[in-house]
């Protein structure tokens, strides 16, 4: 979190549409950890991403930390390890709130 965001907790969401079923499935939750809630993030929308059987409900959805939208993210690409989306939407969050300049 920016500096002046530590100890503040922050919302997150995450949401697919579920082609499939025709809803839009999301998790949400909160935390004050900047490490901890990306970590959630992504592992609620690797959950969304495939259903209780394993089977594929959306390839890309999208991601919402303390009211900033973090783009499109594709949570359900199996060639893409929890690791990079960690750091994907890291720099998303950093250059959403001002802790990096654009590149």
């Amino acid at each position: 979190m920016r500096a002046d965001m530590e100890g503040q907790v922050v919302e997150w969401f995450v949401s697919i549409w579920d082609e499939g079923s025709g809803f839009l499935r999301y998790r949400g939750g909160s935390g004050s950890d900047r490490g901890w809630v990306i970590e959630q993030v992504v592992a609620a929308g690797c959950a969304v991403a495939f259903g209780g059987d394993g089977s594929m409900t959306g390839l890309v959805g999208n991601a919402v930390i303390a009211g900033m939208p973090m783009d499109s993210i594709a949570f359900g690409d199996s060639a893409i390890s929890d690791d990079d989306l960690v750091r994907l939407i890291s720099a998303r969050f950093d250059r959403a709130w001002g802790c990096i300049s654009p590149t």
